[in-house]
């Protein structure tokens, strides 16, 4: 990745804060936010005047918004994203809905989670049609330095998001349940669970290999970061992960309800194909 890329990173919440941290050591790194208290006084990242600023500035644009956000934003910047380079990050949201969109740019679709932020995290990448070649090799580039990256074909990402997007979550509501506050946490517990997301994992469409990579890094990067996270408790991260009406409370609500985690994955894609549906 060369400095002289300049990547524009629309909607600067929790993913988007946690990936311009990662990127601003090879890249220029724009901002722009609705809420512009977000984008004040950021520094190294660059916060843009307007968002067509900063779509015109950028070769990289990172959709780092709301689904429900969505749709007034890209009819917005449409006209400005001629052989533009988006990089998709809302869940949910399939290539088609954005290529319809965002018909001249070459845009592919990434699910990551929150560990990113630690150069821990688990992102699955697929490309749209006409960005199989430099687009994806330019996206891989930039999230292989937020951690490990799969890719995959887009059948796979409602499973991707409930697996590893969702997958967090759920291990904080086994951390919360299994181990009291201040209790150590035994490792072959945390094995146990890896091996019951990778089964979860494969009972979703995902072959051996890959449910055993997706488990591990998935897992992993979810511990690191709570072990760095000082002071906050896994409470406040479930809350983190698990947006109202979202995968990841479609899962807990099965957890809570003494469900299995295979059971509770389930739960997740079916939420994620249900809000895929809305971008039909």
């Amino acid at each position: 990745m060369v400095k002289k890329n300049i990547i524009g990173i629309l909607g600067y919440g929790n993913m988007g804060r946690a990936l311009a941290g990662r990127w601003v050591a090879v890249a220029h790194v724009l901002a722009f936010d609705k809420d512009a208290t977000k984008t004040d006084k950021i520094v190294p990242v660059k916060a843009a005047e307007s968002l067509a600023d900063m779509v015109i500035q950028a070769n990289i644009l990172v959709l780092a918004l709301k689904p429900q956000d969505l749709p007034s934003v890209l009819s917005e910047i449409s006209p400005l994203t001629a052989s533009k380079s988006v990089i998709s990050i809302a869940a949910g949201v399939p290539t088609a809905y954005l290529m319809k969109k965002l018909p001249a740019a070459r845009i592919v679709r990434v699910m990551p989670n929150l560990a990113v932020a630690i150069a821990k995290g688990m992102s699955c990448l697929c490309p749209s049609r006409g960005a199989a070649g430099a687009e994806l090799e330019s996206a891989l580039e930039l999230f292989r330095r937020t951690g490990q990256t799969l890719v995959i074909t887009e059948e796979l990402m409602d499973a991707a998001t409930a697996v590893c997007g969702s997958g967090p979550g759920f291990f904080y509501d086994f951390l919360r349940r299994r181990f009291p506050a201040g209790a150590r946490i035994d490792h072959a517990a945390v094995n146990e669970f890896k091996e019951e997301l990778k089964k979860a994992a494969q009972s979703i469409g995902f072959e051996d290999g890959d449910a055993g990579f997706l488990s591990e890094n998935t897992v992993d990067g979810a511990l690191a970061f709570f072990l760095c996270q000082q002071g906050v408790s896994l409470d406040e991260l479930i809350e983190r992960v698990a947006s109202k009406g979202g995968t990841t409370s479609a899962g807990l609500k099965v957890l809570e309800a003494g469900g299995s985690l295979k059971n509770a994955v389930l739960a997740a894609l079916n939420r994620a194909r249900e809000l895929s549906m809305t971008f039909k």
